[in-house]
Parts: C-alpha cells; structure tokens; sequence
C-alpha cells in the first residue's frame, strides 16, 4: 500500500514538473519569448534610430541649399550651367606595370 502512495506521488510530481516546464505556457516557452522580446525591442531601437536619421534628412534636403546642392553633384551628377564636369577613371593595372622588388 505504501509503495503505491509513493508511486503515486512520484507520477503526480513528474506529470506537474512536465507540465510547469514544457508545455506552451512552460518555463521554456517563457524563456523563448522573452528572448524574442528582447530581440524585437532592439530591432524597434535600431529602425527608431533609422527613422529618426530619415526624417533629419528630409528636413536637411528641405531647409538646406548647400546640402541640397551637394546631394544632386554627388549622386546625381548634376551640374550647374556652364560647368565642365572632369571625371577621372582609374587605369586598370597591367601585369607589365607591376615593378618586381
């Protein structure tokens, strides 16, 4: 009789610890979404920031001339009427061009 007790026992305990650790409301699913969490909080921090460098951006292009003007020789090429624009194209180097030591 004892002995069923204690069998008993040690199955009610074996069903609840399984049950605390692994099923979908467990200690590891807890762990795994809290994991999630913290990555997710970081990726909001990091496209926050992004945003943010975005939006400074537009109002730099907005309220600046001289940045807007920079934008468009840099990127777009542009120039302005009259100018020669002069654009150097590195030489490809050749095995003759190599000087041995």
């Amino acid at each position: 009789m004892k002995r069923w007790i204690i069998i008993t026992v040690i199955f009610v305990v074996a069903i609840g610890t399984y049950s605390v650790v692994f099923r979908s409301k467990g200690i590891l699913a807890q762990i795994t979404l809290s994991n999630q969490l913290e990555t997710l909080k970081l990726e909001i921090d990091s496209l926050k920031r992004e945003l943010q460098s975005n939006r400074d951006r537009v109002k730099k292009t907005k309220n600046d001339s001289l940045y807007m003007e920079t934008i468009v020789r840099t990127k777009l090429g542009m120039s302005r009427k009259g100018e020669k624009i002069f654009r150097f194209i590195p030489r490809e180097k050749k095995p003759t061009d190599i000087q041995p030591k």
